[in-house]
Formats: structure tokens, C-alpha cells, sequence
């Protein structure tokens, strides 16, 4: 890959994990950034850092100009109006400039039909808005991230005391999938122009669907120690984030993981058939992933 790419969200985890991804394959990275001093990549002589806001749609269209593709992701916002707003600039900009490749990360799991939950529903308009638009695209609707569970919240529990902890029902099986093959798969739908121009809409997920007791038997083993899954209360959970993090997110939050938790195990257990029929990335089992992920250092315990 020689060619250019546009990445929004490339400072993040499932951002940067693209960027890489891109990097590696040769390809040139141009990383739309709010500050041209703070960043994993502020000092990668292999990055154009693009300056500018989702807010400020003539930052947006400068950004997109001279790019053959796009990953767009939207920043993690509680106001489903500026989540549409920063969408649809995305969008436009990307129709504006002729960009042959629009690849979509919902970063969440699509249902195709609206829930009630902002969280979700915002993305479902998004996902409506680009099938209109006159950009080629491949929307990736994705499921919960491995790294999630090594949060600084929740890796301390885990290492030090062997509680995994989750707001998810113990025996809910879950098809999560880590950053890196998240944006590989992002990365083979930008290589691929012809799945554009069908716009296609594909479901990811990991490569196998485990629920919590799974997930602590196997960090049972990672660990070296005994490990047990807890469900975590959303009535306790939802104050806690509305204090660390500010209202309304706990509050949004809660009410996702409550929707993702009582629609069935269908709803976070992904049939890979059709994406790797489209896009044959190889994927690994969680726990080749769990052995390789620093749970020490991000508990506090080493580095």
C-alpha cells in the first residue's frame, strides 16, 4: 500500500491500532487531530498530523482532500445531536473530496432497527446517512473490545484480587475481538473498493464467542491463579461513572450495557461467515491475546 489514508480517531486505542496497521502495510497515515502537540504519534515522521475539528467542517474537507481512503470513527460523546453533526461533516467531506473508500467503525454492535438507546441509535442514523451518501463505504459494525477488560478500572480487580469484573451477564456470550484485528479488518476493506461500491454493512466480532465464566477460566490460566467472573450491578456502576466521568456517561453507559445485556445472546454472539467471506483476516483466540496483553503493568504492578 503506497497510497494515503485519512484516520479520525487515530490518538485512540482502536484509532492508533488502524494507524499501525496502515504503517505496516507501507501505506501513507494522515491523522486528524485536535492539537498538533499531544498524541501517540506527535513524533512519527510517517504521520501527517491534520489540525483541525469535527465541529469546523472547512478543517474536515481540508483533511480529506488528496486521500484515496477514509476510517471515520466517532469520538465517545454523550449528545447524539454533535455525534450527527461530527458524522455527517465526516461524511460530506469524504463525498466532497472523491474519496473512493469510506470505512465506518460503529465501534459497537449494530442492530439494523432503533433501541431506544442513544448510544446505539446515533450510529444506526450514521449508518443510514453514509448508504445515501455518494461515498463508497464498508460500515464495520463491531462488538466489545478485549482491551476493555484491561480498563484501569478493571485490570487492578483482575490481577491483584482475580475478579474479573464486567457489566455483562456471567453466561452471556460475547464474540470480543482485540484492537489489532478490529483494524485489520478495517484496513482490508480499504484495500478492497470493490466492497465500497456495494456499501456493504458487515457485522465483527472475535473469533470465538465466550462468556464471563469462560473468559475468568481462561484467566484463571494466564494468570496462574483462580480468577471469578462478577457481574457488575448497573444501579452501582451508573453513579460511580456519572462521578468519575461526569453526567450524563454513566448514565448512557448503564443504559447500553442494560440493552446489550437483555436482548439475547444473538446480540453480542457474531456469525463471522459473511465478513470473512468479504474480508479473510486471520484472527486468534482470546487467549493467545490474554497471554500477550501487559495485565501487570496496567494494574499497577510492573512493567
Amino acid at each position: 500500500m503506497t497510497e494515503k489514508f485519512l484516520v479520525y480517531g487515530g490518538n485512540g486505542a482502536q484509532g492508533g491500532a488502524v494507524v499501525r496497521a496502515l504503517l505496516a502495510k507501507g501505506a501513507k497515515v494522515r491523522l486528524f487531530t485536535r492539537s498538533l502537540e499531544d498524541g501517540q504519534f506527535q513524533r512519527d515522521s510517517r504521520v501527517e498530523l491534520a489540525l483541525g475539528d469535527l465541529d469546523d467542517l472547512p478543517s474536515v474537507r481540508a483533511a480529506s482532500r488528496g486521500v484515496s481512503g477514509i476510517y471515520a470513527m466517532m469520538p465517545l460523546a454523550y449528545d447524539s445531536e454533535k455525534v450527527l453533526r461530527w458524522g455527517h461533516n465526516a461524511i460530506d467531506a469524504a463525498a466532497d473530496a472523491g474519496a473512493r473508500m469510506l470505512v465506518f467503525n460503529t465501534s459497537g454492535r449494530g442492530t439494523g432497527h432503533p433501541t431506544g438507546v442513544p448510544m446505539l441509535d446515533v450510529k444506526l442514523e450514521l449508518e443510514r446517512y453514509l448508504q445515501e451518501s455518494r461515498v463508497p463505504s464498508v460500515t464495520l459494525r463491531t462488538t466489545l473490545f478485549m482491551g476493555n477488560l484491561g480498563a484501569p478500572w478493571s485490570a487492578p480487580s483482575l490481577f491483584h484480587q482475580g475478579v474479573l469484573a464486567y457489566p455483562l451477564p456471567a453466561d452471556l456470550p460475547v464474540s470480543w475481538i482485540s484492537w489489532e484485528e478490529a483494524a485489520a479488518y478495517a484496513v482490508a476493506a480499504l484495500e478492497r473498493p470493490d466492497l465500497g461500491a456495494r456499501k456493504l454493512v458487515l457485522q465483527s466480532g472475535g473469533a470465538e464467542a465466550l462468556t464471563g465464566d469462560q473468559l475468568a477460566e481462561i484467566m484463571s490460566g494466564v494468570l496462574g491463579k483462580p480468577v471469578r467472573y462478577h457481574a457488575l450491578a448497573l444501579e452501582q456502576l451508573e453513579p460511580a461513572l456519572n462521578a468519575m466521568l461526569g453526567a450524563p456517561a454513566g448514565t448512557e453507559i448503564a443504559r447500553y450495557y442494560r440493552y446489550l445485556g437483555t436482548t439475547g445472546s444473538g446480540n453480542l454472539a457474531v456469525d463471522l461467515a459473511p465478513l470473512r467471506a468479504e474480508l479473510p483476516v486471520p484472527q486468534r483466540k482470546f487467549e493467545a491475546w490474554a497471554r500477550e496483553f501487559p495485565w501487570a503493568m496496567l494494574a499497577g504492578a510492573g512493567k
